[in-house]
This record gives C-alpha cells, sequence and structure tokens, in this order.
C-alpha cells in the first residue's frame, strides 16, 4: 500500500485544480486577522480611557467633598466665635462664598445622622448655583462634654512641702458631614470629627 503525503498547498492544488489565486486568498485571511486584532486593541484603549475618565472624576470629587470638611471646621469656629451668624435678610446667612439656612449650627445639639443633602444642609457653597451644577452641601453637630481634670504632686521635702495641681475644662467634640455633588450624576461625603476645647 502506498501512502501519500500531501503539503497543504499540494492540498489546496488538489481541492481546487488549480494553484490561481492562493496568494489573495491568504492575504485576505492575514487582513482579516489583523482587523480583529486592531479592533479588539481598540476596544481595550477605549475601555482604558473610561476607566481613568472615571478614576479622574472620583478623585475630583472626593477632595471636593474633603475640601469641604476643611471649609466646615473654619466655618464652625467662626460661627462659635460669632454665636451665630448674621441673617442676610432672607433667612441666610452668608460667609463669602458660602450660604446656609442655619444661623446657629454650632448649638445643634447631635451629630448628624444623616448625610447632607440639599433639603436637609446647615451650609453650601457656592452660594449660587444653577440646578444641577456641582456644589457642596454641609452638616454640623456636636456634643459637649467635661474634659477629666488631672493632677500633679511633688514629693515632700523637694521644696516645701508637695504642691498639687488640677485641671479641667469643656470641649464639644462635632461631626462635619460633608457632601459634594457634581457633574455625571456622581457624588462623595466625608465626615470628620473636630474637637473644640473652651
Amino acid at each position: 500500500m502506498e501512502s501519500y503525503y500531501f503539503k497543504p498547498a499540494d492540498l489546496f492544488k488538489k481541492i481546487t485544480g488549480k494553484d490561481s489565486g492562493s496568494a489573495l486568498v491568504i492575504a485576505m485571511l492575514i487582513l482579516m486577522l489583523l482587523t480583529i486584532i486592531g479592533i479588539a486593541a481598540t476596544r481595550t484603549t477605549d475601555t482604558e480611557l473610561q476607566i481613568s475618565t472615571n478614576e479622574k472624576w472620583h478623585t475630583i470629587i472626593f477632595y471636593g467633598a474633603d475640601g469641604g470638611s476643611e471649609t466646615g471646621i473654619e466655618l464652625l469656629e467662626q460661627n462659635i466665635f460669632s454665636a451665630g451668624f448674621d441673617d442676610s435678610g432672607n433667612g441666610n446667612f452668608i460667609r463669602g462664598n458660602i450660604s446656609g439656612p442655619s444661623l446657629n449650627f454650632y448649638m445643634n445639639p447631635d451629630p448628624p445622622i444623616l448625610l447632607p443633602g440639599d433639603v436637609n444642609r446647615d451650609a453650601f457653597m457656592p452660594t449660587v448655583y444653577p440646578p444641577n451644577a456641582p456644589h457642596t452641601n454641609l452638616r454640623i453637630g456636636g456634643n459637649p462634654s467635661l474634659s477629666q481634670g488631672s493632677a500633679i504632686q511633688m514629693a515632700a521635702g523637694y521644696e516645701g512641702k508637695g504642691k498639687g495641681v488640677a485641671g479641667a475644662g469643656g470641649f464639644i467634640t462635632y461631626e462635619i458631614c460633608s457632601q459634594r455633588i457634581d457633574r455625571i450624576d456622581s457624588e462623595a461625603a466625608i465626615r470628620l470629627q473636630w474637637r473644640h476645647v473652651f
């Protein structure tokens, strides 16, 4: 028995019966393969670009909320120092680019349970913004406490009799909640504690 081994090109000739056009078919297959690889690379690039854009917006919005909480600390200290803000005429206070409906938020008795929002806030910035525009909301509240006293006594005989000193005071631990609402229906919220000693 004889066995015949055909090379792929010989097999192609046997099936088609001719040699002409095989280079064209092979070239078309290679072009089709390169096109598929190019489309896959383009889709991967688009996905990576979308991921980096989302990461950029996440960072911008997070730092917007973080900046709002830092602004909230300064605003709280001003509110305590002023014993409340004056009404600007429309029921809100205005301090630079910050406004709000709560004139005495330093007296809010409890830390906020709910995060701030457009209907639940003590302050917001900027003072004027169009609907759906980026802005930051703040909510502040705290509980007063007495701090513990301390005493130091010196050993008798060091310089006369032993001496003692005791000190006490009070503080209010505030929670400052900042919510940043930004473009593309995104938001970030930060909650921090600030201790005001008096």
